[in-house]
């Protein structure tokens, strides 16, 4: 039976505040009250510019999406500072080279407590290999099976070093109808177009989070952005605007919490669109030539970057300092559109999203000086996303590589092949053999020397083709409530059940 003041004391206990044996019942409660004053809350509203319309986790591969995901959902392992660590899985072993065996641990459940088998991990990772949205690249795997109840088996075509990480990728879910149920720390409660409230998940032997509700809340505008900001609930920003981020530098609430993230901001050219001009790669190699690199980090970043010289950033594996990007040439680039046959020039759409104007239209008025007459169109966060799915001839974006380059650049740049889950990210149509050669040979790669070799490889051959112009590294901005600390990942990930009080302690 629950007494009141057993009650009292959970809470008394659960606020951080030690509890006295034998004080009175009227005395806890004013103890508590106390207590619950002078501790800060655990809820916190994260305002994003968009919302996954589904909460399918292989439908949305944008940052956003797959930060909500991770709250709701879990991989087999985990990726953490020095490698992956157990999540679902309590264990794993690689007993031959193509084969790896998980153990699910015992009393990993669903939130509708129903046990997490072998068969959910196989359907998931079915569902996620040929999936559009996925990007956990599963590609060499020749078969997924049951061995028993708590035991999958993985077959592969040859030992890749990272797959691990693609597993650490593979959120697992049980698909009930249309809804999708998870096991992660948190579980839904709420799902609307403008909200997606999650509550707390306590599970059996895993550490619980430290917030106890979190509201992942979508602002359409900066404008909106700034009145959510100006209320008295508790916010974080994932994505914020320049303006969003002034107005938190003069709040003291929040605080401005900037990072050297593992990202690159690219343009990327809509080869199944019809790129143009920009399928001639003379006329690519011309754009480049047209920026002014450390300009365009200084006009279109928030809180600054670094130029980029190759399509792995820094803090990947695969980063190359030593190749560096060209200097600005503007005749070097009329002389290159000349010899494509465009040498006055010519027009084109540039795809950006609401944060990237300012950056497409700095990028605009530099190659403008070649010739190259860029039309910046700003879309919505939904219309853009579904604009370069095939349907941009030139479009400003940027990713998040993580730990191991090897896995993303097999997504974006691999020849597209759904039925071996090759290229699922590959949104522009780019096909080229000596690159699906040399990611082949990447994959097969067991030796870490070997492996950065294979990474190097693939990555000159992307600069000398340039399906994708890489421009810089930004710093990651985010805003956060002064009391929350929320640890910084190579992956770009917001992980809200790694929320922590500022300066440490529970």
């Amino acid at each position: 039976m629950t007494t009141a003041k057993g009650s009292v004391e959970r809470r008394f206990r659960a606020r951080g505040c030690r509890a006295r044996v034998g004080v009175p019942l009227c005395v806890a409660i004013l103890l508590a009250a106390a207590c619950r004053r002078d501790a800060p809350p655990r809820t916190v509203e994260v305002l994003v510019p968009f919302l996954p319309a589904s909460l399918d986790p292989y439908s949305d591969p944008r940052l956003v999406s797959r930060s909500i995901f991770s709250a709701i959902y879990e991989p087999l392992v985990a990726e953490n500072d020095v490698g992956v660590r157990p999540a679902l899985a309590e264990s794993w072993t690689n007993p031959a080279p193509d084969t790896w065996l998980f153990r699910i641990a015992p009393d990993a459940t669903f939130h509708d407590r129903s046990p997490v088998t072998s068969r959910e991990v196989v359907a998931a990772a079915h569902a996620s290999r040929t999936a559009r949205g996925s990007v956990a690249s599963l590609a060499d795997l020749r078969a997924i099976e049951v061995a028993d109840a708590r035991t999958v088996r993985f077959r592969t075509f040859q030992a890749p070093e990272e797959f691990l990480l693609s597993v650490s990728a593979l959120f697992i879910t049980r698909r009930d109808a249309d809804r999708f149920v998870g096991s992660g720390a948190y579980r839904v409660v709420a799902h609307t177009p403008d909200r997606i409230v999650l509550t707390r998940h306590d599970r059996p032997s895993r550490p619980a989070p430290w917030l106890d509700e979190v509201v992942f809340r979508r602002f359409g505008s900066t404008a909106e952005g700034l009145r959510l900001m100006r209320r008295g609930v508790p916010v974080a920003v994932a994505d914020p605007s320049a303006a969003m981020v002034a107005q938190a530098r003069s709040d003291p609430r929040l605080r401005v919490v900037t990072t050297d993230a593992g990202s690159l901001t690219y343009l990327a050219v809509g080869f199944s669109a019809g790129a143009g001009p920009l399928g001639d790669p003379r006329v690519r190699r011309a754009l480049r030539l047209s920026l002014d690199l450390p300009a365009l980090v200084a006009e279109g970043t928030i809180a600054g970057g670094t130029p980029a010289g190759r399509v792995v950033p820094p803090g990947s594996f695969g980063f190359d300092p030593s190749r560096r990007p060209p200097r600005r040439d503007l005749a070097a680039a009329r002389r290159l559109l000349e010899e494509a046959g465009y040498p006055n020039g010519f027009e084109l759409d540039l795809d950006v999203g609401p944060n990237s104007r300012r950056a497409g239209r700095a990028l605009a008025d530099q190659v403008a000086e070649a010739g190259i007459r860029l039309r910046v169109v700003v879309r919505s966060p939904d219309d853009f996303v579904s604009r370069i799915d095939g349907r941009s001839p030139l479009y400003l974006y940027s990713w998040f590589v993580g730990r191991d380059a090897g896995q993303a650049l097999r997504n974006a740049f691999h020849t597209r092949d759904a039925a071996r889950g090759l290229g699922s990210m590959n949104r522009t149509g780019y096909s080229n053999a000596a690159v699906d050669a040399a990611l082949a040979g990447l994959a097969a790669a067991a030796r870490a020397e070997e492996r950065l070799a294979r990474l190097r490889e693939v990555s000159d051959l992307l600069d000398g083709d340039l399906p994708w112009i890489p421009l810089y590294s930004a710093r990651q901005v985010r805003l956060l409530p002064a009391w929350l600390d929320l640890g910084w990942r190579p992956d770009g990930l917001l992980v809200i059940a790694d929320a922590r009080p500022a300066g440490g302690g529970r």
